[in-house]
């Protein structure tokens, strides 16, 4: 699950990208960088994500064992969960239970070891509600103009 859970998240980061602001977006906030930051390409990041053997190795290839990494697994050593930072904060409803549906559709998605065939918006919704994949297509284009 988590192997497929980060190569889904890396086969998306771009469109996800794009359903952010510009300081939550590549390699631009400290508190969460992009998990092809140390690794360049997506090739190398599944080859050295297949070669882990468990959660800790996946964190060590992939954010040397930092959390500030848009998808956290240091999280799950003293949590059990799994954290991701990639949303920068809000108070709003709709941007919360949309995120919030949103991850949950990936996580259930790679629970099945369902790996995204690629980052495109409309091939998300293979794990997209309708309502929460036509939020995202709204914000995506809002956050364009």
């Amino acid at each position: 699950t988590w192997k497929s859970l980060y190569k889904n998240y890396i086969t998306c980061e771009g469109t996800i990208d794009s359903m952010m602001p510009n300081s939550r977006r590549g390699n631009n906030n400290t508190y969460c960088k992009s998990l092809l930051a140390r690794l360049n390409t997506k090739s190398n990041a599944f080859r050295k994500i297949d070669q882990s053997t468990n959660v800790e190795g996946i964190s060590k290839v992939i954010a040397n064992r930092s959390r500030y990494h848009k998808v956290n697994a240091e999280s799950y050593f003293r949590h059990k969960t799994v954290e991701f930072r990639q949303h920068s904060g809000t108070i709003s409803y709709d941007k919360i239970s949309n995120w919030i549906l949103f991850l949950h559709g990936m996580v259930s998605y790679s629970e099945k070891n369902h790996i995204i065939a690629n980052g495109n918006f409309d091939t998300m919704k293979a794990f997209m509600k309708s309502e929460t994949h036509n939020f995202y297509f709204n914000r995506i284009q809002d956050l364009a103009a």
